[in-house]
Formats: structure tokens, C-alpha cells, sequence
């Protein structure tokens, strides 16, 4: 079976549990009116976007029965800007991380009580 295949079938494994993780805690909770408003709204959104995938499956069953399936250009612009995105997440991450890293250690260190810095922060570079 094709692995991008797979790999969707693990994802749909996953929101089933998950699923089921959001109903059992929505039967137990006890959910002030607001909070339920605003969750049921989410629940809505999420609805609508499973309805756009179930769009987007019926399409490619089609195209492969029809054999032939063409892409408009702005889906083939929006496929090159994903892969473009993705290639500069990669490249920024290690960097990010580490930023983010160190900068936590250095606000964790604490001496009696209060907060002593290890080094003058340089932030220039922002």
C-alpha cells in the first residue's frame, strides 16, 4: 500500500482516539455555559473540516477510477509554497531551539531566592 497512504490511516487512527478522549471528558465535565458555547463551536469548525476532507478523498477515488486528475494552478502554486515553507521550518528550527533553550536556562537560574543571570543578554540580534 502507498506510504502516504498509511501515513493517513495512522492519522485517522489518531483522531479516533482523540475522539473518543474529547467525549469522555465532555460526558464528565461539568462546563460553565460560555465554556460549552465556545466548544461547540470549535466542534462546528472541526466538522466543517472533516466535511473538506471527506471532499478531498472523494475527489482523488474519482480522479484514480477516471484515471485523470489535473490540479489548478493555484493548487500547484499552494504545493510549491508548502514544500518552500516546510524546506525553511527544517533549516530554522536547530537555531530556534536553541535560542529558546538557552534562553530558559539562563532564566531558571536562581540564587537565594531571586534570579541571577549567568551572562549579559546580548539581544541585538533580534
Amino acid at each position: 500500500m502507498n506510504n502516504k497512504i498509511n501515513t493517513i490511516f495512522a492519522s485517522l487512527d489518531h483522531i479516533r482516539s482523540l475522539v473518543h478522549t474529547v467525549e469522555e471528558t465532555y460526558n464528565k465535565a461539568q462546563l460553565d455555559n460560555q465554556t460549552n458555547y465556545n466548544i461547540n463551536i470549535k466542534l462546528d469548525i472541526l466538522n466543517d473540516n472533516l466535511e473538506s476532507i471527506l471532499d478531498n478523498l472523494s475527489d482523488i477515488n474519482l480522479d484514480m477510477e477516471n484515471n485523470c486528475s489535473e490540479l489548478s494552478e493555484e493548487t500547484k502554486e499552494l504545493y510549491r509554497s508548502r514544500s518552500k515553507i516546510k524546506d525553511i521550518c527544517v533549516e530554522l528550527f536547530p537555531t530556534i531551539m536553541t535560542h529558546i533553550l538557552n534562553k530558559n536556562i539562563n532564566d531558571q537560574v536562581v540564587h537565594e531566592d531571586h534570579e541571577v543571570p549567568l551572562v549579559q543578554r546580548d539581544l541585538s540580534y533580534f
